[in-house]
């Protein structure tokens, strides 16, 4: 849930809209499109998730299966072996390009 609020405020920040949040967590994406929420600590950031997505025209997270988002799923990987901060805004690594290249062709 922390990653899905993260990814929400970054895009936010960077004035991206509308901000649709693709993920593989099935549980906490219907958890956020209940819009029921506890003061226990989960209900506290799908509070914060629901007021952020409130304040965006379009704004949305949704699931998408790791199969249907393997592109997206690249990077992180990656991510597992890098210890700094990583954020690519404009260009993108030259797997990621591959990827994005055979699905278009296929």
């Amino acid at each position: 849930m922390i990653s899905l609020l993260c990814k929400i405020k970054f895009a936010i920040d960077l004035g991206v809209r509308p901000v649709v949040i693709e993920s593989d967590a099935l549980a906490a994406v219907k958890l956020i499109d209940s819009g029921v929420y506890t003061s226990a600590d989960i209900g506290l950031i799908i509070g914060e998730i629901l007021t952020k997505l409130e304040g965006i025209d379009g704004g949305s997270v949704r699931f998408v299966s790791r199969e249907a988002n393997y592109v997206a799923h690249t990077p992180v990987r990656m991510g597992l072996s890098i210890t700094d901060e990583v954020v690519w805004i404009e260009d993108y690594p030259l797997c990621v390009e591959r990827m994005i290249a055979s699905e278009a062709t296929a």
